[in-house]
């Protein structure tokens, strides 16, 4: 029996689908209907042709988009005629503004049956408008030579469209008559040698737009570089094209030859897999007007997709003369409109090229070593204040998003969620040389179709992929369920599951009065959705997580699974907001003082040799200064706010209206906390009474960012047993009497200890302003902080202390016989100790003669970071006392 000959339909059908795989196409997603049976079957029939059958046309056209995005090849979408095409509008949306190569084929009904009422048919020609790149009819099978020749050269076009010069969708309207079916007719066709010739034929070669970078690029970026001493390199979401090892490689280079830092957020494919510093909480810093007027540009160079950062934005707005150069493969990237320069080439060629010229001419070229270390110095302080601020016993979007991050091995692919997921990256996730490649829907910044975007990645990549979003974004697609029904291998869906929209609560209309009774129901939008069930109704594996440890446990699990799995992690909207907002407070404190320190840095003058700087300004030293129990920062306030250095003071933890606290730590893990929280590299430490004891064993366990220490009223620790015992069982008794009495009576009685009794010759105004700061705090959280950093919990420090190699400034009072005794016994114990005593006043200091210890603190640290009084010569002449003079002493210290 002769074999069946294709009908022709089949025929056309194959031939096109050939040339498509020519020209490089190997994945394919059809949504099943009956006219595009022609197609289907063909494309099923294909040896070299991976098929994903999807149903919903909108997560087909999602998933298509993340397989495109991960490979940089045109995944083909098949669909019926009618409105099945319509719905692959969002993806195209996306595909098209981030320049993602795609092809649409829509099945279609003949001519005839145009606009007379037949089913399922719609006027489909351009069905996409501008939002495709090229539009082709194929039109009706055809057996004559010329209109077979064409079904080749549409689908190579259609293609190589797609691919460049400027990337992006392309839509093919293919047209088809009944019967739709294959043919089993054994007759040979009059069309079948010509298909075959066509079909022997190899692909055309096609070259898109110019090969390498233009040399006027490479002037025009060259020029500017070689003149600009305070430029920045700022790099956005990275087209998807891109080859992220030689963009990070370029971007180092540059940035070396240049000096200008690198600001790079996640999308930007820098921030993940680079060894030098990257600079990823510019954000954070670029909200602080201190900053913005310390860190202003002469040049950006922009590269990419427009960055994320809001703040940048008013950045470029407030700096109508930075000259701004935008360096993109594709589009015209330039939202703010102001930029002078738009260069469309590869950036990792145009990049690399201009640094290979700046290498050329160093010496030639000005410098600003002070521009590296201002941005280095505002990165260091914005990690450590966002490493601080999630080391909090809530589970909030911070450690979700760091956890996710570092469970993830080297070369796997983050697809990330907009909204909060793609700022919570950028705010809480710091640069590091694990390379990552992060995919994104900035384009058009939409939050539809992420589940099946992950699954398309996950269907074309060999690595791990972790797809990171919001609870609305999971319900917006949770069709897309099926979608990783078809997938397998390991891919991590983590929805972050904090009660709705949270990104509306950082707008305007988050805080608006007016909006307010409307704010949930229009904006938040909570949905009572059971994740769960919705996974189990797809069969997919699903766990539910409220904290940071199960999470990374779910991870792990996740990602040694060879199918999907989903973790709904369960955190708080509220304490996340109030966690970046704490963020921008501290970030602002800081970049305040350090202005405050540069400011003053300007009478000093440079190290001048043969007319040239050989150093850079130096920077004054920061200043951290901690209180006692029961206490506020208030306490030191007379010494801020005429210290010219950058200053930090916290409340100690357990302290305040809003307490910080570690559950189930001890005092060496609370003591690494507060380390963390402090955002300077290194500073001088000064501590009074419980603040003294926290930064002498911070400064033990922490020496090398402690460069010197002052210490008011400070015991090292017990070494006795029996009196470490009746200590203990004293703080027992406070913290009981703290938890069960009325807090004004624990601070009256607190107030008549002897250890306070010189404070009774205060002004009354004095005594009020320091019992209104005692009253304003947690007893609950003041018990813990007894219980844990109370002196009967302190390691004893006396034999680690002579360890330490840095200054230290002991400062006690007349009438304060016991810790006077411990300062003299410190100074036998150190060559480095000076002790000094203060006439007349008892334990605290601070509060009983703030300008004595103004003049203590000028003398051992200098009139340029305490500016403001001349040291009197009382300090000169005061009961001093220094290395060597007397013995230990130790008693029962209360407090």
């Amino acid at each position: 029996m002769s074999p069946a000959q294709p009908s022709l339909h089949s025929a056309w059908a194959q031939l096109f689908v050939c040339s498509l795989a020519k020209a490089g196409v190997r994945s394919v997603v059809v949504s099943p209907g009956s006219r595009s049976t022609p197609l289907a079957i063909a494309f099923a029939q294909h040896p070299d042709l991976t098929i994903s059958v999807i149903v919903d046309e909108r997560v087909a056209g999602f998933f298509a988009l993340g397989q495109a995005r991960a490979v940089g090849v045109p995944t083909v979408l098949l669909c019926t005629s009618g409105t099945a095409g319509a719905h692959y509008l969002p993806a195209l949306i996306e595909a098209s503004q981030s320049h993602i190569p795609l092809l649409v084929i829509t099945a279609d009904r003949p001519w005839e049956d145009y606009d007379c009422a037949a089913a399922q048919t719609i006027d489909q020609v351009k069905l996409f408008g501008d939002v495709v790149r090229h539009y082709a009819e194929l039109g009706l099978p055809d057996a004559h030579p010329a209109a077979l020749s064409a079904v080749v050269r549409i689908a190579a076009q259609a293609v190589a469209t797609s691919c460049g010069p400027l990337p992006g969708p392309v839509h093919i309207n293919a047209r088809f008559r009944k019967p739709l079916e294959p043919s089993t007719e054994s007759t040979p066709q009059p069309f079948t040698a010509h298909i075959d010739a066509l079909l022997a034929r190899p692909a055309a070669t096609v070259i898109s737009g110019d090969v390498g970078v233009s040399a006027a690029a490479i002037d025009a970026l060259y020029a500017r570089c070689h003149r600009a001493r305070r430029g920045l390199i700022v790099c956005g979401p990275a087209a998807s094209q891109t080859d992220l090892g030689a963009l990070r490689i370029a971007v180092q280079r540059l940035s070396q030859q240049t000096g200008f830092p690198v600001w790079a957020e996640s999308t930007s494919g820098v921030r993940f897999g680079v060894q030098s510093e990257i600079c990823g909480g510019f954000d954070v810093a670029l909200r602080s007007p201190d900053f913005r007027r310390e860190a202003a540009p002469e040049l950006l160079i922009e590269v990419g997709g427009p960055v994320v950062s809001s703040a940048y934005a008013q950045l470029v707005s407030a700096l109508p003369s930075c000259e701004r150069v935008v360096v993109a493969p594709y589009g015209w990237n330039d939202p703010h409109g102001s930029a002078a320069l738009l260069l469309r080439c590869v950036p990792e060629l145009l990049l690399s090229a201009v640094a290979d010229r700046l290498a050329l001419h160093a010496a030639e070229r000005p410098s600003d070593p002070r521009w590296t270390l201002l941005h280095h110095q505002a990165e260091e302080a914005i990690r450590r204040i966002v490493s601080a601020a999630i080391q909090t016993e809530h589970f909030t979007e911070g450690q979700l998003a760091r956890a996710v991050v570092t469970s993830l091995p080297a070369h796997a692919a983050l697809l990330v969620g907009n909204s909060l997921p793609v700022r919570d990256l950028d705010l809480f996730c710091v640069p590091s040389d694990k390379p990552l490649r992060v995919f994104h829907q900035r384009g058009a910044s939409g939050i539809d179709g992420l589940l099946s975007g992950a699954a398309g990645a996950r269907s074309v990549l060999a690595d791990p992929v972790a797809l990171l979003l919001g609870d609305v974004s999971a319900l917006h697609d949770l069709s897309g369920l099926q979608a990783l029904q078809a997938v397998s291998g390991p891919l991590v869906v983590v929805i972050v599951q904090n009660g709705g929209g949270q990104i509306f609560a950082q707008l305007p209309i988050g805080s608006n009065a007016l909006a307010k009774p409307y704010f949930s129901s229009l904006f938040l939008t909570p949905r009572a959705v059971d994740f769960g069930q919705a996974a189990a109704a797809f069969g997919i594996p699903f766990l539910r997580v409220c904290s940071e440890a199960s999470l990374r446990t779910a991870m792990a699990q996740a990602l040694a699974a060879d199918r999907p799995f989903v973790i709904e992690a369960v955190v708080s909207g509220d304490e996340g907001a109030c966690l970046r907002k704490q963020i921008q407070q501290q970030a602002l404190q800081v970049f305040a003082q350090t202005s405050k320190s540069l400011s003053a840095q300007q009478s000093i003058p440079q190290v001048m040799t043969d007319s040239k700087p050989t150093e850079p300004l130096i920077t004054l030293q920061p200043q951290v200064f901690l209180h006692g129990f029961l206490g506020s920062p208030a306490l030191w306030e007379p010494i801020i706010r005429r210290c010219a250095a950058p200053t930090f003071c916290p409340y100690l933890p357990g302290h305040g209206p809003s307490p910080w606290l570690l559950a189930d730590a001890d005092f060496d893990a609370v003591i690494d906390a507060l380390a963390a929280r402090i955002p300077f590299p290194r500073f001088a430490l000064h501590g009074y009474s419980l603040g003294a004891r926290v930064a002498l064993a911070l400064a033990i366990r922490h020496p090398d960012r402690v460069q010197s220490l002052t210490l008011i009223g400070a015991d090292p620790g017990i070494r006795d047993d029996k009196v470490r015992a009746e200590r203990t069982r004293w703080e027992s008794a406070l913290c009981q009497k703290l938890l069960h009495s009325d807090l004004s009576d624990f601070v009256k009685e607190w107030e008549s200890l002897p250890l306070f009794s010189s404070q009774q010759r205060l002004p009354d105004h004095a005594k009020d302003a320091q019992r209104s700061q005692r009253l304003d705090q947690d007893r609950t959280a003041l018990a813990w902080a007894l219980r844990v950093l109370g002196t009967g919990q302190m390691p004893s420090q006396w034999s680690q202390i002579p360890s330490l190699r840095i200054p230290m400034l002991v400062l006690t009072g007349a009438l304060d016989d016991k810790f006077t005794a411990l300062g003299r016994a410190l100074s036998v114990l150190h060559p480095q100790v000076t002790h000094r005593i203060a006439p007349g006043c008892g334990h605290n200091l601070l509060l009983e003669d703030p300008s004595w210890v103004w003049s203590q603190l000028v003398a051992q640290h200098g009139a340029a970071i305490f500016p403001d009084i001349v040291q009197p010569e009382s300090a000169q002449t005061d009961q001093s006392v220094h290395a060597g003079t007397d013995h230990p002493c130790h008693g029962v210290e209360r407090p």
